[in-house]
């Protein structure tokens, strides 16, 4: 079966919809348990390290006697136009992972350092980031920007950057790794979504999106997933698109929701950010569409969806991160927890999460590189992991892949292959693991995307 696209993949500017599409890997994990020896594989040759030995390392930026440093940059909550936590909450979740291998012994016979972080104000990350070029005194750079205008820069001076991607383009870009795993194709159609609405049982879908690059890709592209898989799913059928909401929704979204209600729908997607989410369930409900079910791309927030569980009800929200409880003892997601409450940090939003597994990934690289290691060799080493989890905090990625620019005579290059989620649905105020999933096996897979439909795999990374 061709696989199919739509739309471009535009930058999305001051406006970016925060980690609307995430695709992740499928299998076992290989990487092991932080904080113990590593043997990592890179291309033919095999680095092994102890983490918590000395070697005497020179001329790196960043890496002394005593410490390894990396930079935090990135747009600040009080500077997010979505309202969400954002730097902030990135950093608890980086910090956190630092004070557990820290407490461990550190790496290399170093503890790990995160600066204080810099608030790129939204529209000065290029500045903020040829700042940190010019100080040369950090090894790599943890990112949050909403506007990533300095991500060239750190390119062209070799500066490996951690991230939470909001833009798909910036994955390209060989010293960056990010975070969800985004997808290199927001208008290909996804198979997460088709059997949603199987499962689900509906033949009425709606979408809806910012007017701003991918967000507006991702809601045109439900309507092309629907068709595409329209055979297999009781003829259903995409009835109302909007892929060209104003930011913010100053109007509000009443006259969308009666057209939505008009039209019969019975599944709503969404490719916004969490509050235009919430807009939008809430609009729902007063308009008595109290049996149509919302689903949000990403931006798991616990808390928030406690606090907001009336608008919720029955909604689905997609995320990449192991849940937490049950089946996560062992795994990176338990130990997340631990030391986010040693640390004090926030423990709810995903993005603290992903702060998480991007340390683990730096480390990890640094692992991989062995000693002694330059940034172009933690780059290359970094690059060279296969089947990374995390310690089961994340489906099983190879690294490299996310630079991967999409060739649409190419389907591997386009999203995941494998293709995983955690999905969660809420019931009675409370998000619980969708269909058949388990604590145990959380993550619902498929060999590939753009295949015939067909049913996931259940499956664990740990």
């Amino acid at each position: 079966m061709e696989h199919r696209r739509i739309g471009g993949r535009g930058f999305v500017g001051g406006l970016v919809v925060l980690a609307l599409l995430a695709t992740a890997g499928c299998g076992t994990s290989n990487d092991d348990d932080a904080g113990a020896p590593t043997e990592t594989s890179a291309g033919n040759e095999t680095a092994q390290v102890d983490s918590g030995e000395f070697v005497e390392i020179t001329g790196v930026p960043g890496v002394t006697d005593e410490e390894i440093r990396f930079a935090a940059l990135g747009t600040s909550t009080g500077n997010n136009p979505t309202g969400s936590c954002y730097l902030e909450c990135f950093v608890d979740g980086v910090n956190a992972y630092f004070a557990y291998r820290n407490s461990e012994g550190g790496v290399l016979g170093r503890q790990l350092v995160l600066t204080e972080p810099i608030d790129d104000e939204l529209g000065n990350n290029q500045q903020r980031s040829l700042e940190i070029v010019s100080a040369d005194d950090v090894l790599g750079v943890f990112a949050t920007p909403l506007i990533p205008a300095g991500f060239a820069d750190l390119e062209s001076a070799g500066i490996p950057v951690y991230t939470y991607l909001t833009t798909v383009s910036e994955a390209q870009r060989n010293n960056v790794f990010g975070a969800p795993f985004g997808t290199n194709c927001p208008g290909c159609v996804r198979l997460d979504q088709a059997y949603l609405v199987n499962e689900l049982g509906a033949t009425r879908v709606a979408a809806l999106g910012y007017s701003v690059g991918s967000s507006s890709d991702c809601a045109n592209a439900v309507g092309e997933t629907i068709d595409f898989y329209s055979d297999a799913l009781g003829d259903a059928e995409t009835v109302y698109t909007n892929g060209g909401l104003t930011f913010g929704l100053p109007n509000g979204v009443a006259p969308e929701v009666t057209a939505m209600r008009d039209a019969d729908v019975e599944v709503v997607f969404t490719c916004m950010d969490v509050n235009g989410v919430k807009a939008v369930a809430e609009e729902m409900k007063r308009q008595g569409m109290t049996d149509a079910v919302i689903v949000q791309n990403s931006s798991f927030d616990e808390d928030f969806i406690r606090e907001n569980a009336a608008a919720y009800e029955n909604g689905v929200i997609i995320t990449n991160a192991r849940p937490s409880g049950e089946g996560a003892d062992g795994t990176d997601r338990a130990l997340f927890e631990e030391w986010i409450g040693e640390t004090g940090g926030t423990l709810g939003p995903e993005i603290s999460v992903f702060g998480w597994y991007l340390a683990h990934l730096a480390v990890a690289g640094i692992e991989a590189a062995g000693a002694p290691f330059d940034r172009q060799s933690l780059i290359d080493a970094t690059n060279s992991l296969q089947g990374f989890t995390a310690n089961g905090l994340m489906p099983e990625r190879n690294i490299a892949d996310q630079h991967l620019v999409p060739d649409e005579s190419d389907p591997s290059t386009l999203q995941s292959q494998p293709y995983c989620w955690v999905m969660y649905q809420v019931i009675d105020g409370e998000p619980q693991l969708f269909g058949e999933a388990t604590p145990e096996q959380p993550w619902v897979c498929w060999p590939a995307p753009g295949q015939e439909y067909s049913d996931p795999e259940l499956t664990n990374f740990s």
